[in-house]
């Protein structure tokens, strides 16, 4: 590793380095936060800006912040932190220039608050765009790639789940769903957006639901028992593709029929005992899920959406390493990123990676970083290149050790 200087910017200091692996791929971007662990990332504006948000779970109130790099200008600044909010908060960031937060006022409230914010405000974005206090749990929230709808999911004390969706800059209320929840006392969680705002995909214990939300009145377009409880669950950006793992080895791919105008079953399989998945990802033609066998050596199938057979794995070489908590496709649907968190522990030696691979080749580079990965984004560029972004803990899992941030340039 070379270090190229340091960088004074907006009164943050940040190290810029020029790591070549191979001859895929350098970190151009690498920073270190001494208090707060980094656990989202994502690109804003086709890779113009990269947004990361932090916690500090050293307090009982866990703040958070949020950094905004501009990799045009080269500058960064702290954009937003929790410090207007008395209790624990949950940030969703999104591809566009908007952010959401929801949090309690109290500890033992129902009543839970959702506000919008803009990454591009000046000078801050402490105060939101607008605010709502709903008497329900939010269970998850979702902004459309177009920057036009904002949704949520919710659950009642009268054990039904709702859906509701916002425009995002006035925040009208556009739209709602509401029914018995499946399972009693269950939230409606893992909300997903198709890019044109039209697919809204949820799932509350072992029901998946997805909605057509391009009217005031969702018509429901998916709701399928998986028979087991969901873990994970994806939706290709389209809104044509949903994957689903349930019981941590059970996954199952469903397409949208124009014939019928509703999802049906694609294909199921289930993932070898000794490799639970914990994540997944899925475009129109593609679908890969990573999970890890219990010797701690993670497992990446990717997979055609025609049929359940992989069309290659990849086994981490690293033992123990590599427990996958994020992965992606990049827009274009041509390559994916894992961010993996290494061991559970010091003592079994601590090997986490920022991995990349070609959906047509396999690994193509990989990055072994100080501490445990747990957010992950890639974006392609105009010159044929891709921006990968990768975030964690500077040690294991969320311990007090701070926090790193990565940006890689590959080819």
């Amino acid at each position: 590793m070379r270090i190229i200087g340091w960088v004074l910017l907006l009164g943050i200091v940040f190290t810029l380095v020029q790591v070549v692996v191979g001859e895929q791929g350098k970190i151009i971007i690498q920073h270190y936060d001494p208090s707060f662990a980094y656990e989202s990332t994502t690109f804003v504006q086709d890779g113009r800006y990269v947004a990361f948000s932090a916690i500090n779970r050293a307090p009982l109130h866990n703040p958070r912040k949020i950094h905004l790099f501009d990799l045009l200008q080269n500058t960064s600044s702290q954009v937003w932190n929790s410090s207007l909010i008395p209790h624990s908060t949950t940030v969703q960031l999104s591809n566009t220039p908007y952010f959401a937060i929801t949090y309690q006022l109290h500890s033992d409230s129902y009543n839970t608050t959702l506000e919008i914010h803009s990454l591009l405000s000046k000078p801050s974005s402490l105060l939101p765009l607008w605010s709502r206090t709903l008497s329900k749990h939010i269970g998850s929230t979702a902004i459309s790639k177009n920057g036009r709808i904002l949704a949520t999911t919710l659950s009642h004390r009268d054990f039904t789940i709702e859906a509701r969706w916002f425009d995002v800059k006035s925040g009208s209320l556009l739209g709602f769903w509401i029914a018995p929840a499946p399972i009693l006392y269950e939230m409606a969680g893992g909300g997903r957006l198709s890019d044109n705002a039209t697919v809204l995909s949820f799932y509350c214990n072992t029901w998946v639901v997805a909605l057509n939300i391009s009217s005031s009145f969702a018509q429901p377009i998916l709701t399928f028992n998986t028979s087991g409880p969901i873990y994970t669950m994806k939706m290709s950006p389209s809104g044509r593709t949903i994957i689903t793992v349930s019981n941590y080895h059970h996954v199952q791919l469903y397409r949208y029929s124009e014939t019928q105008n509703k999802f049906e079953l694609g294909w199921k399989t289930v993932i070898p005992d000794q490799f639970p998945v914990e994540t997944c990802a899925v475009t129109d033609t593609h679908a890969v899920v990573a999970g890890i066998g219990n010797s701690g050596q993670a497992l990446i199938s990717l997979f055609s959406v025609e049929q359940p057979t992989p069309v290659w794995e990849y086994y981490s070489k690293k033992i123990p390493v590599d427990y996958p908590n994020d992965i992606i496709f990049s827009g274009d649907g041509r390559m994916i990123a894992a961010a993996l968190a290494g061991a559970a522990y010091e003592s079994e030696g601590n090997n986490p990676e920022l991995t990349v691979f070609s959906v047509e080749k396999g690994l193509v580079w990989n990055y072994t970083t100080e501490g445990s990965m747990f957010s992950v984004d890639l974006v392609s560029q105009p010159n044929g290149g891709y921006l990968l972004a990768g975030c964690g803990a500077h040690g294991i899992n969320y311990g007090s050790t701070g926090g790193d941030l990565y940006v890689a340039q590959l080819k």
